[in-house]
């Protein structure tokens, strides 16, 4: 399903080592929205019943998600693998939200530090998002236009186009990082 709905690759960015759940209720949303879709797992169930508590623990939580991943035969993701999901999750945002300041929003926390990776493949998706945020955000100034630019196409969309172009792009972003082909590629490359 794409557009805003969180699915399970959506929870598996959120397993890096280096990333802080800020929302564990995505995780029982989530289980929720599974069982009522019928998935008989057990520990799916109790995932989603922890969603009745007020204060969610994160270790029940993850506990919890990790032996679903167990049930459906789906390994725990190592931190390449997370970090392929984060983008993918980033991209699903960027692509389909409605809100402007979301999509600047996003651009501007996802690709506004450096990363280092072993896949030369995904250094070179994100390497170009740090372009496009450091063009459309760091280079264009509202009286002279742009001052330099890393892409040299980014010279030939205003303004107001530039949110439109940044729904556009990060969908084909998105539909890479959502080919199992890609991915096995990507995480095959890495050093």
């Amino acid at each position: 399903m794409v557009g805003n709905a969180t699915d399970l690759k959506d929870l598996l960015a959120k397993t890096r080592p280096d990333f802080t759940i800020q929302n564990l209720r995505d995780f029982t949303d989530w289980a929720e929205q599974r069982v009522l879709a019928g998935d008989p797992s057990s520990n799916l169930l109790i995932l989603a019943s922890l969603g009745l508590d007020k204060d969610l623990i994160r270790e029940e939580v993850q506990t919890y998600f990790a032996a679903y991943l167990k049930d459906i035969g789906k390994p725990y993701p190592d931190s390449l693998e997370a970090t392929v999901y984060y983008f993918r999750r980033c991209f699903k945002i960027l692509a389909w939200s409605e809100d402007e300041n979301v999509v600047w929003g996003t651009l501007i926390d996802t690709f506004d530090r450096w990363y280092e990776f072993d896949s030369p493949m995904l250094s070179r998706v994100v390497n170009y998002w740090n372009g496009v945020r450091s063009d459309f955000v760091d280079c264009f100034d509202e009286e002279y236009g742009y001052l330099h630019v890393m892409f040299p196409r980014h010279f030939d969309i205003p303004r107001q186009k530039q949110c439109d172009y940044i729904r556009e792009t990060a969908k084909r972003f998105f539909w890479l990082l959502e080919c199992e082909y890609t991915c096995s590629l990507i995480l095959k490359n890495s050093s």
